[in-house]
């Protein structure tokens, strides 16, 4: 899962004098259900170093292993863990959005966290989390990921603006604890009465999984502000995980696809004016900091990383487009059957 819309306060050199003052970090009495959704795909190692990160922090409560109508992977995975975690299938739709949702119609904790299947926690990732919780006006907290290539070392075509790609945290996040629009989806915390009351995760079915999963992440985000514009969602640094990059991760067709996704995501944006600020960020980010990339991986030698910015920008660019020409096209839908509805109301009347 990717970085997301970071506010214009927390650009890199204003956030130390704009960033608002967070509760002192107390100790907290609330409960915690930690969830790891697994599917066909997940590697069996890396979903067992999950489970098992997560079965060591203390402040856990349950741990929830949803796995995504995959029986032979229940099965296996109730053998493993049974006696440990509550494991069951996903009784909504497939996809992460109704596995997360079936884990919260069954959590127990006050805070629900969620941890992607290739991902691990490391130590004081919850207690971290959990410090921000004594303020109300909190609904979620994210934390920091950090790559964990398949290669001893990075690959040269992704430089440390497009970290993103790979669903870890980008070079430009808050090097201090920030209030945010949104955060990283593989390790991030929801109060779970506030994600049950805007009625949990939509279920995005797109054009793409990449798409589907880029707005399931929107719009949570989308109605959380909207149910409540005080709530605040605190990206936590100190909350770490590592997150490990497949080789799919590493492809062209990866880095094409995940950019198109945010493009079209960011595309409906535009009528949603609590990220105004995030938009602009994003523009700056695309039309100064991109290019300045992209001059510095030339000038190291590094033509395929200056490529990789590249083929960001115009993947990003067109699945913008895209998102924008749906978007039109609904809208006109929606006119017209507003038309149709008026007018076959007046002609009822008369």
């Amino acid at each position: 899962m990717r970085r997301i819309f970071l506010d214009d306060p927390y650009v890199p050199g204003s956030a130390a004098k704009l960033r608002p003052a967070f509760p002192t970090p107390t100790s907290t009495v609330l409960t915690v259900t930690v969830v790891i959704c697994a599917h066909a795909g997940s590697g069996w190692i890396d979903l067992n170093a999950a489970i098992a990160s997560a079965a060591r922090q203390p402040e856990a409560r349950e741990v929830i292993v949803v796995v995504d109508h995959d029986d032979a992977l229940l099965r296996r995975t109730s053998e493993r863990w049974g006696s440990l975690t509550t494991v069951v299938s996903n009784v909504g739709p497939r996809g992460l959005a109704g596995a997360r949702n079936t884990a919260l119609g069954i959590a127990s904790g006050d805070v629900i966290a969620f941890l992607d299947d290739d991902a691990a926690a490391e130590p004081g990732w919850l207690a971290q989390m959990l410090t921000h919780y004594s303020d109300d006006k909190v609904v979620a907290v994210g934390g920091s990921a950090r790559p964990v290539w398949p290669t001893p070392v990075a690959p040269v075509r992704l430089p440390p603006e497009l970290l993103c790609a790979v669903g870890c945290t980008w070079v430009y996040s808050p090097a201090e604890q920030a209030a945010l629009s949104s955060v990283v989806d593989c390790s991030v915390s929801f109060r779970r009465s506030a994600l049950i009351a805007v009625g949990g995760f939509a279920d995005g079915r797109s054009t793409s999984t990449l798409v589907s999963r880029r707005a399931d992440e929107l719009a949570v985000w989308s109605r959380l502000r909207a149910s409540d514009p005080r709530s605040q969602v605190v990206f936590e640094p100190s909350s770490r995980v590592t997150h490990r990059v497949d080789g799919d991760g590493m492809r062209w067709s990866r880095l094409a696809s995940s950019f198109f996704a945010v493009g079209m995501t960011r595309s409906a944006l535009l009528d949603r004016a609590v990220y105004g600020g995030a938009l602009r960020f994003e523009g700056r980010f695309v039309a100064v900091m991109l290019p300045r990339a992209m001059g510095r991986e030339l000038l190291a030698g590094h033509p395929t990383a200056a490529l990789s910015i590249v083929v960001a920008v115009v993947c990003g660019a067109v699945g913008f487009g895209w998102g924008a020409v749906r978007r039109m096209r609904a809208d006109v839908s929606s006119r017209a059957a507003t038309a149709d509805t008026e007018l076959h109301s007046s002609r009822s009347a008369g």
